[in-house]
């Protein structure tokens, strides 16, 4: 799927995918013993955790995303991609440490500065 998807967004013409160059049969990636292979294109730059990005950039990143959100997949890939349930367990677990937090007394320094920092 990590290579399969980014070509099929690719075909769709969604904007900033990096996909493996094809081999002159048109295959993505090769076995090589008991290894698979995908060679990706060099590309020359800084990435955004270095440089920052501007609003601009944040637009253009907004505008990617939503392409890839709207691009449509054959069923048979669709079915393989995990989607999130968005299910309520781990916001419930992180109030019972909250509560946990403001009812504890803690006596360990690094505890109480940490508690401090979430309540």
């Amino acid at each position: 799927m990590s290579l399969i998807v980014p070509q099929l967004l690719r075909e769709q013409s969604v904007p900033h995918i990096i996909v493996p160059l094809a081999m002159s049969d048109g295959r993505i990636w090769a076995q090589v013993g008991k290894f698979y292979l995908s060679v990706y294109p060099f590309i020359v730059g800084r990435d955004a955790y270095e440089v920052g990005m501007t609003d601009a950039h944040w637009i253009e990143f907004g505008r990617t995303l939503k392409a890839i959100h709207m691009a449509a997949l054959p069923p048979k890939i669709a079915a393989r991609i995990p989607k999130e349930t968005f299910s309520g367990q781990w916001r419930e677990r992180v109030r019972q440490f909250q509560k946990q937090i403001a009812e504890t007394t803690f006596v360990e320094p690094i505890s109480v500065a940490l508690a401090d920092l979430l309540i």
